[in-house]
């Protein structure tokens, strides 16, 4: 599970740099149909899927929306409210940790 772990944050890490972009986000791939407007100084992504419209705020960055465009793919940076997995490495109980918010209930 670790070697699996390392290899998709590489794949995350590869797949920004593909696209030449400063930041590392999570991704989603999409292959519905799409297109950007812009509306005074805020750009808009907006797609379809399963006959309903989303639109989302594409992120500025320097004044400039963050679309990053290749020969087959366009990356778009845009604001959206997302669950996030965070993975953490299982540490012993007796370790350092142990005693930090004793007031707490732990879970795991």
């Amino acid at each position: 599970m670790h070697k699996l772990i390392k290899d998709f944050v590489q794949a995350q890490k590869n797949l920004i740099q593909y696209f030449e972009c400063p930041e590392d986000f999570p991704a989603k791939v999409f292959s519905e149909t799409w297109y950007i407007y812009q509306d005074d100084d805020a750009f808009f992504l907006n797609y379809f899927k399963d006959n309903k419209k989303f639109i989302y705020m594409i992120v500025n960055k320097n004044n400039q929306p963050m679309i990053y465009k290749k020969q087959f793919h366009t990356m778009i940076v845009v604001i959206d409210c997302i669950k996030i997995a965070y993975i953490f490495e299982n540490i012993l109980e007796n370790s350092s940790n142990q005693g930090r918010d004793n007031d707490k209930k732990r879970i795991g």
